[in-house]
Protein backbone atom coordinates (compact mmCIF):
# COMPACT_ATOMS: atom_id res chain seq x y z
CA UNK A 1 0.00 0.00 0.00
CA UNK A 2 1.32 3.59 -0.85
CA UNK A 3 2.29 5.80 2.20
CA UNK A 4 -0.85 7.95 2.55
CA UNK A 5 -3.37 6.33 0.66
CA UNK A 6 -6.28 5.44 1.82
CA UNK A 7 -5.43 1.66 2.63
CA UNK A 8 -2.23 3.27 4.91
CA UNK A 9 -4.17 5.26 6.96
CA UNK A 10 -6.32 2.73 7.66
CA UNK A 11 -4.23 -0.02 8.27
CA UNK A 12 -2.36 2.80 10.71
CA UNK A 13 -5.21 3.60 12.27
CA UNK A 14 -5.99 -0.20 13.14
CA UNK A 15 -2.38 -0.85 14.28
CA UNK A 16 -2.93 1.73 16.71
CA UNK A 17 -6.07 0.98 17.89
CA UNK A 18 -4.84 -2.70 18.02
CA UNK A 19 -2.11 -1.59 20.28
CA UNK A 20 -2.96 -2.41 23.98
CA UNK A 21 -1.63 -0.30 27.11
CA UNK A 22 0.42 1.83 24.46
CA UNK A 23 2.18 4.59 26.48
CA UNK A 24 3.94 3.79 29.40
CA UNK A 25 2.18 6.88 31.35
CA UNK A 26 -0.84 8.90 30.52
CA UNK A 27 -0.74 12.33 27.79
CA UNK A 28 -2.88 13.90 26.29
CA UNK A 29 -1.76 15.34 23.09
CA UNK A 30 -3.37 15.83 19.71
CA UNK A 31 -0.60 16.64 16.60
CA UNK A 32 -2.43 16.86 13.27
CA UNK A 33 -0.08 16.55 10.22
CA UNK A 34 -0.92 18.26 6.86
CA UNK A 35 1.00 16.74 3.64
CA UNK A 36 0.74 18.12 0.34
CA UNK A 37 0.73 17.05 -2.80
CA UNK A 38 0.96 13.43 -2.48
CA UNK A 39 -0.32 10.86 -5.50
CA UNK A 40 -3.72 10.73 -3.62
CA UNK A 41 -3.54 14.77 -3.37
CA UNK A 42 -3.63 16.70 0.20
CA UNK A 43 -3.44 14.55 3.35
CA UNK A 44 -4.33 15.60 6.83
CA UNK A 45 -4.58 13.25 9.39
CA UNK A 46 -4.10 13.64 13.58
CA UNK A 47 -2.27 11.35 15.94
CA UNK A 48 -4.04 11.80 18.97
CA UNK A 49 -3.00 10.51 22.64
CA UNK A 50 -5.12 9.91 25.23
CA UNK A 51 -4.47 9.10 28.60
CA UNK A 52 -2.12 5.88 27.47
CA UNK A 53 -4.37 5.18 23.95
CA UNK A 54 -3.35 6.50 20.91
CA UNK A 55 -5.39 6.98 17.61
CA UNK A 56 -4.94 8.02 14.12
CA UNK A 57 -7.98 9.99 12.44
CA UNK A 58 -7.93 11.15 9.06
CA UNK A 59 -8.74 14.63 8.32
CA UNK A 60 -9.03 17.88 10.47
CA UNK A 61 -9.52 17.54 14.47
CA UNK A 62 -10.77 20.56 16.38
CA UNK A 63 -7.47 22.46 18.00
CA UNK A 64 -4.59 20.28 17.79
CA UNK A 65 -1.94 20.89 20.36
CA UNK A 66 0.36 20.95 17.54
CA UNK A 67 0.30 21.09 13.55
CA UNK A 68 3.14 20.24 11.34
CA UNK A 69 3.21 21.05 7.53
CA UNK A 70 5.25 19.36 4.95
CA UNK A 71 4.78 18.46 1.22
CA UNK A 72 4.61 14.73 0.10
CA UNK A 73 8.89 14.60 -0.78
CA UNK A 74 9.72 15.68 2.62
CA UNK A 75 6.93 13.29 4.53
CA UNK A 76 8.21 10.57 2.17
CA UNK A 77 11.63 11.26 3.15
CA UNK A 78 11.16 11.68 7.02
CA UNK A 79 9.26 8.30 7.04
CA UNK A 80 11.65 6.60 4.69
CA UNK A 81 14.32 7.13 7.40
CA UNK A 82 16.95 9.50 5.01
CA UNK A 83 15.52 12.87 6.34
CA UNK A 84 14.74 13.46 10.07
CA UNK A 85 11.86 15.47 11.24
CA UNK A 86 14.56 17.76 13.27
CA UNK A 87 16.57 18.76 10.05
CA UNK A 88 13.61 19.11 7.97
CA UNK A 89 12.56 21.57 10.40
CA UNK A 90 15.78 23.54 10.71
CA UNK A 91 15.63 23.30 7.18
CA UNK A 92 12.27 24.84 6.30
CA UNK A 93 11.08 21.56 4.83
CA UNK A 94 8.96 21.27 7.86
CA UNK A 95 6.94 23.71 9.03
CA UNK A 96 5.85 23.19 13.20
CA UNK A 97 2.84 25.19 14.70
CA UNK A 98 0.75 25.26 18.22
CA UNK A 99 2.84 24.19 21.39
CA UNK A 100 6.09 22.63 20.11
CA UNK A 101 7.30 21.71 23.52
CA UNK A 102 5.06 19.25 23.38
CA UNK A 103 7.11 17.59 20.78
CA UNK A 104 9.88 17.82 22.85
CA UNK A 105 8.71 16.73 26.05
CA UNK A 106 7.10 13.43 24.17
CA UNK A 107 10.04 12.65 22.23
CA UNK A 108 9.91 9.03 23.83
CA UNK A 109 6.25 8.40 23.21
CA UNK A 110 6.27 9.47 20.07
CA UNK A 111 8.97 6.91 19.29
CA UNK A 112 6.44 4.26 20.73
CA UNK A 113 3.90 5.22 18.09
CA UNK A 114 6.81 5.25 15.52
CA UNK A 115 7.58 1.66 16.99
CA UNK A 116 3.91 0.55 16.72
CA UNK A 117 3.88 1.78 13.01
CA UNK A 118 6.76 -0.63 11.92
CA UNK A 119 4.29 -3.23 10.56
CA UNK A 120 2.98 -1.10 8.34
CA UNK A 121 6.10 0.39 7.21
CA UNK A 122 7.14 -2.76 6.01
CA UNK A 123 4.32 -3.04 3.67
CA UNK A 124 4.40 0.42 2.84
CA UNK A 125 5.51 1.62 -0.93
CA UNK A 126 6.86 5.05 -1.62
CA UNK A 127 6.50 5.47 -4.64
CA UNK A 128 4.54 8.47 -6.48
Amino acid sequence: MRYLSDAWLTAAAEALASAEALLPRPVDITIQQTVTGTPDGDRTYAIVMSGQSVALLPGLVEAPDVTLAQTWETARSIAQGTLSAQRAFMSGQMKVGGNTNLLVEQTDLLAEVDDLLAEVRSQTSFDA
